[in-house]
């Protein structure tokens, strides 16, 4: 076990230090960019290997045709004049010396030579086709020959033969200028490469910091955007979102938390208060019962107000949007207001309705309701002796409107924008029931359902607006 003052373990963070080469080779993505310059070197390699057999191969048959056609135009010679005249071309091929690219033999059928350069192949080439190096009289070493040995109508043998010297030499050099090309070309990609993972994990090395801003609490931090909008850019702006949804509920679960410990202090402090008192007096079951029944409605008055306050929570953090689903709104209100008139004509009241039919929202049914519920609470609260209340609902400009009013004396001008805060009260309203928090819940479920809600003195008394987006046809 570890010793009780020992500090605890620091915290493991991922980092990327640029300034280490070592560690940077060790990197993911140098690896990667290592990876993808070794496989375009090893197709580059690939591709000049098959650039250098495609380019032999087709000079290879230019000489062989080159060869062909002279065989022909020999034997039509041969057809047109004899061996005199096949013989008579062999010696100007021949007196051409070192610029003649073609030689003709002619021998006889045992391969005795009979007209042409002695080339000293060493023994008569065979019949077909063959290679072998000679050395013709006016060169100063052997040379490379492609040869081609037919036979003549008279049985005697015509032999061609082609210096591959240039053949051979153009092979190589272009062989040599695709090789380079393709070790230049994967260098470039090695840069390229490197260049990229450099920038790659500059940007991942600020992603990191910002990753470890967030761990150490502060959910303010948002991970950088190059504004490229490449696939890395998609996903740290889905991450930022992630990071957006996480702070508001932290600041959500962090204001009710502050809300519960500050504004549930005083009624819990007075119950306590109340409970105190009634044990230290001399028991009377008349007083007792009075003062017992008065801790159970301050009991439930402070359970109302924490679950209110739950549920203010749970609407700003969004975790009721998952409920969300078309319904019928001009149904939902014509049943609250089924339920309300009874009790609004108990209280020597009247309720007015102007329902449109078929307005349709996509949203929390029971949220909706809840907020007109609160609506018609404050309307009753606050409507005088005999409320008088209105409610109408329609769709306009591709917004559904939900208008509650009453004939009460409605809000004094500067305190409309405050009584959407928690807990506030009018001073003419703190001696009667409540806790403060239904037009507090009914801002924040307009705010999840994308809508607004709006206060204003009609005139007399108070207009709400409710306006909420439509539900697409």
């Amino acid at each position: 076990m570890p010793e009780p003052d020992a500090p605890p373990p620091a915290a493991e963070t991922a980092e990327f230090p640029l300034s280490t080469p070592s560690r940077y080779r060790a990197g993911f993505v140098f690896r990667v960019a290592l990876l993808a310059s070794a496989v375009f070197m090893s197709v580059a390699l690939v591709f000049s290997a098959l650039v250098w057999w495609r380019l032999g191969d087709f000079v290879a048959a230019r000489t062989d045709q080159e060869i062909e056609q002279e065989v022909i135009e020999q034997r039509a010679n041969f057809a047109a004049g004899g061996v005199e005249r096949v013989a008579e071309q062999a010696r100007v091929l021949e007196d051409s010396g070192e610029r003649a690219r073609l030689l003709i033999q002619l021998r006889e059928r045992d391969g005795t030579l009979i007209a042409g350069p002695r080339l000293n192949f060493g023994s008569p080439p065979p019949p077909g086709w063959s290679e072998a190096a000679a050395r013709p009289p006016w060169a100063h070493g052997r040379i490379p020959f492609r040869i081609l040995t037919a036979r003549l109508p008279d049985g005697r043998r015509l032999v061609v033969a082609r210096d591959v010297r240039e053949d051979r030499n153009i092979v190589a050099a272009l062989s040599r200028d695709v090789m380079l090309g393709g070790l230049l070309a994967a260098a470039l990609s090695l840069a390229a490469g490197w260049f990229v993972s450099r920038r790659i994990a500059r940007r991942l090395a600020a992603v990191n910091t910002a990753v470890v801003q967030v761990m150490e609490g502060d959910l303010s931090g948002r991970l950088p955007l190059s504004g490229s909008g490449d696939e890395l850019d998609r996903l740290l702006r889905l991450i930022n979102a992630m990071l957006e949804r996480l702070e508001s509920l932290m600041v959500g679960l962090r204001r009710v938390s502050d809300d519960i410990a500050h504004d549930l202090r005083t009624p819990l402090t007075r119950l306590r208060q109340r409970t105190e008192a009634a044990l230290e007096r001399p028991r009377d079951q008349t007083l007792d019962r009075k003062e017992f029944e008065g801790i159970a409605l301050e009991a439930d008055t402070i359970l109302e107000t924490f679950a209110a306050l739950l549920r203010i929570g749970q609407v700003e953090a969004g975790a009721r949007m998952a409920a969300f689903q078309r319904f019928d709104l001009s149904a939902a209100l014509a049943e609250t207001c089924d339920t309300y008139e009874p009790i609004l004509a108990d209280a020597g009241g009247l309720l007015e309705t102007r329902i449109a039919p078929g307005l349709e929202l996509f949203g929390d049914r029971l949220l909706v309701e809840q907020c007109v519920v609160n609506l018609f609470e404050n309307a009753l609260r606050h409507g005088g002796p005999s409320p008088h209340v209105e409610l109408s609902a329609h769709r306009r400009d591709g917004v559904v409107e939900v208008v509650v009013r009453d004939h009460g004396p409605g809000i004094p001008r500067e305190e409309l924008s405050r009584v959407f805060e928690r807990f506030y009260r009018l001073d003419r309203s703190r001696s009667s029931h409540g806790s403060g928090l239904g037009l507090s819940l009914a801002a924040a479920v307009m705010r999840l359902h994308g809508g607004r809600i709006m206060l204003d003195n009609a005139q007399p008394g108070l207009q709400a607006v409710l306006t909420f987006p439509a539900a697409r046809q």
